[in-house]
């Protein structure tokens, strides 16, 4: 497990030459089976699980595929978070673009995806979802 703060790549390419797999890597040679079980936007910071054996990473995406485990994240937004938005429904697909970018979009060729927001806590200011 790896705290992946916010601007760091997961793994290079679209510009990027070294993300933090390859920086794993480098530092780690001796581990020969390193590996991403899965990934995070370079825009987004939290938990990223690192394999360190094939076997492991494949039963860990066949959990995360399968919904054996699930993904949470958390948020901090300005102002109340409004009770009625609760859950988001919409299919997503993913277009690249030229260099290697690609965009996530709401598409009705797209494939199902489903966020539910839970108000952890709330002031006058700031909810945490």
């Amino acid at each position: 497990m790896l705290n992946k703060p916010y601007g760091l790549a997961c793994h290079g390419g679209s510009g990027v030459q070294l993300g933090v797999i390859e920086t794993l890597r480098l530092l780690r040679p001796e581990e020969k089976d390193l590996e991403l079980v899965h990934r995070l936007d370079r825009d987004t910071s939290g938990c990223l699980m690192i394999a360190k054996k094939r076997r492991f990473l494949k039963e860990i995406q066949v959990m995360l595929a399968n919904g054996g485990t699930k993904k949470q994240y958390s948020l901090v937004a300005g102002g109340r978070w409004p009770r009625e938005k609760d859950y988001a429904n919409a299919p997503l697909d993913k277009d690249s673009r030229q260099g290697g970018q690609r965009l996530v979009r709401v598409s009705r060729d797209g494939k199902p995806s489903e966020t539910r927001f839970e108000v952890v806590k709330a002031s006058a200011t700031h909810s945490w979802v």
